[in-house]
């Protein structure tokens, strides 16, 4: 049987720029019943037909899904276009009714893996996604009541900022603890940058917090109503779980902090690579 035959179909309701049109947020529906059961963090399998030069060709991607599982009428994706890519140029050519196939969950990428009560969530990029799935559930399911969350985003600009608003939000909802710490690598004429933002890379920033010097050109800069110590108590040694997602370099230098500080057990860092 074909891979699209063992598909279901998708159709697109609304596409939302971010920032600069290659950037966006897709929201599909189902056609034939509710979306498939998954876990915050878990993701789908995306597919087509893309015309090419050689013909038709159907070409299927994995992409994390950032709506909540609570969801069952509609499912979300945060998505960058990559030049030259093979599917994604096509997928932002799509107009709104048009249809796209899916199938899965996949992935083990997911809060059920671990007990600790204190998370760092890492990442950079469209690695936001299965981060947003996981507050949005625990928000909306009240699991997050006891759970004390770190989030760490970092884009080259502001511009490449996700979910902003969302991310505030949570930072005062009652049934939450968490805090929001975004980051720049690129903040020298970033016209979007403000003291609310750090500077650096966030792989830099979280150095920052465990005493360790910087890789990247650029010296890390925590927001301005952050501090050092309080966030570094927000992720006590032997207590904390880490969800790093995203750029594999960033992933990589992370893990290492980690483990060279035993900070936190290898059984309590959980990876995601975005490519």
């Amino acid at each position: 049987m074909a891979l699209k035959d063992r598909m279901k179909p998708l159709i697109l309701t609304k596409k939302e720029e971010v920032g600069f049109p290659g950037l966006a947020v897709f929201h599909f529906k189902p056609t034939d019943g509710p979306i498939v059961d998954f876990e915050a963090g878990q993701y789908l399998t995306i597919g087509d037909d893309v015309q090419q030069a050689a013909g038709v060709k159907f070409v299927p991607r994995p992409y994390s899904v950032a709506s909540s599982p609570l969801v069952k009428d509609s499912v979300e994706f945060y998505i960058v276009e990559v030049d030259g890519g093979e599917f994604t140029p096509h997928l932002f050519r799509k107009k709104i009714g048009e249809q796209v196939w899916y199938m899965g969950p996949k992935g083990k990428f997911t809060l059920s893996r671990t007990a600790l009560t204190r998370m760092v969530f890492m990442c950079t990029g469209t690695g936001l996604a299965p981060f947003i799935s996981m507050l949005r559930t625990l928000k909306t399911s009240g699991q997050g009541r006891g759970k004390t969350i770190t989030l760490m985003f970092g884009n080259r600009t502001s511009k490449e900022m996700g979910y902003v608003e969302e991310l505030r939000g949570c930072e005062v909802d009652a049934d939450l603890d968490f805090v929001y710490l975004p980051t720049v690598s690129r903040p020298d004429g970033d016209a979007g940058w403000s003291p609310a933002m750090g500077k650096g890379r966030v792989n830099d920033t979280f150095r920052l917090l465990l005493g360790l010097p910087k890789q990247g050109k650029v010296d890390p800069v925590l927001p301005a109503h952050q501090t050092r110590d309080a966030l570094v108590a927000r992720m006590p040694k032997g207590q904390t779980a880490f969800f790093l997602c995203g750029n594999p370099d960033m992933i990589a230098d992370a893990k290492a902090a980690i483990t060279a500080q035993g900070w936190t057990a290898p059984e309590h860092i959980f990876t995601e690579d975005y490519w």
